[in-house]
């Protein structure tokens, strides 16, 4: 799947005229004061009670004084700059598997309540401020409540359609990336929920690609991404006929033209495979064409 970089939730700098009660919040919030950060907030907030970075600082205060750090044990060893290099591991005799002690973020329900309530507030009051609903779906995701998550991608690809695609950033400053880049930022939260493993991640899958397809047909990623989702519910006929219509949408992606000679392949249609290894041969992609290569090789033997 197609990758960009992580969103991460942030407090950026505040209008000249109430810096001053940002630089005292974020001071006291990297302090973990939080009855300093609540105070201050609330300061803000009667200074300036129209303002989305109040929400924002919200969000951030009950999203942080959320968090708390121990430990997970899973039978496999996540990786990291959040994990220790040596960890602590025993085995089990009964079942034969080795465990590991994980470093693992918990969260307070309660604070993550609050927390989306102000999202709520803030979407409502300032639809177009994209930091604000990226936020929301990274604190869902985070929680892995990958369902709000979901819903919330759907709810800003409708959005997209009404305001063209025309969104603020924090400070109300635009936005100012094209459709393509807005579509872009999105498949990161594809590619965590199919990273998660789990049902509730591969229904974001299917109810995020399936609004996205109907609001932006003629851009081919959430085609590949329902494709991915039907070959995890073994429909090969609803998965090759997505990877099809992405080909038909974008004919030079070479990872959609492999994807679609290996469906052909470990289905046993040898000729639709070469044929659509050989298209990948005339596209740009290095990579991917030295995989086709590989796999022409193979079928010729």
């Amino acid at each position: 799947m197609k990758t960009i970089v992580c969103f991460l939730l942030v407090l950026l700098g505040a209008s000249p005229v109430f810096a001053d009660f940002q630089s005292d919040f974020s001071k006291k919030l990297s302090a973990k004061d939080f009855a300093g950060a609540v105070a201050a907030l609330k300061s803000w907030q009667l200074a300036e009670p129209d303002s989305p970075e109040v929400i924002v600082g919200f969000v951030n205060y009950f999203f942080i004084k959320s968090m708390s750090y121990g430990y997970s044990i899973d039978d496999f060893s996540r990786n990291g700059t959040d994990q220790e290099g040596k960890k602590l591991s025993f085995h089990d005799p009964k079942t034969g598997k080795d465990f590991y002690f994980n470093n693992k973020v918990f969260y307070n329900g309660d604070d993550i309540v609050q927390a989306m309530k102000y999202f709520d507030d803030g979407i409502k009051r300032f639809p177009n401020r994209l930091d604000i609903r990226f936020g929301k779906i990274h604190v869902a995701n985070q929680v892995e409540d990958f369902m709000a998550a979901s819903a919330e991608v759907v709810d800003a690809l409708r959005v997209s359609r009404i305001n063209g695609n025309q969104w603020l950033w924090s400070n109300d400053r635009p936005y100012g990336k094209s459709e393509s880049d807005f579509l872009g930022d999105l498949q990161n939260y594809y590619n965590l929920w199919y990273q998660s493993a789990s049902e509730a991640g591969l229904e974001s899958i299917r109810v995020a690609s399936e609004e996205q397809i109907l609001q932006y047909p003629k851009h081919s990623w959430a085609y590949d991404n329902l494709a991915l989702y039907y070959s995890y519910k073994k429909d090969a006929p609803n998965q090759i006929r997505l990877l099809l219509k992405s080909v038909d949408v974008d004919p030079s992606d070479a990872i959609t033209l492999n994807n679609v000679a290996n469906f052909y392949r470990l289905h046993g249609e040898k000729q639709k495979a070469i044929e659509y290894y050989n298209l990948v041969l005339k596209t740009t992609d290095k990579q991917q064409i030295e995989q086709a290569k590989k796999m022409l090789e193979t079928l010729r033997k």
